[in-house]
């Protein structure tokens, strides 16, 4: 298993939301402070479980993070079935 955590800036993701049309979602509507804490939790499982976390800066675009996704994967399983 491996848990996957796009880290994101509290003011980068306010500033994605503000350009995406539509309302927000519970999560966004807490607020900065929750989203801060929820980020702050997943760092802290990634410390304690290093062989199954990866934490990556998600400020890239979705295409670049996605490329970034699957070199890390390939790394950690050089046998991962999309390998190029």
């Amino acid at each position: 298993d491996l848990t996957i955590f796009h880290d994101l800036p509290v003011e980068v993701a306010r500033e994605r939301r503000r350009r995406r049309a539509g309302e927000l979602d519970r999560m966004e509507e807490a607020g900065d402070g929750l989203q801060e804490k929820v980020a702050q939790a997943y760092r802290n499982i990634a410390d304690i479980k290093p062989q199954t976390s990866l934490v990556l800066d998600a400020t890239p675009n979705a295409e670049e993070l996605a490329d970034e996704v699957r070199r890390q994967v390939c790394y950690r399983w050089s046998s991962f079935p999309f390998k190029n």
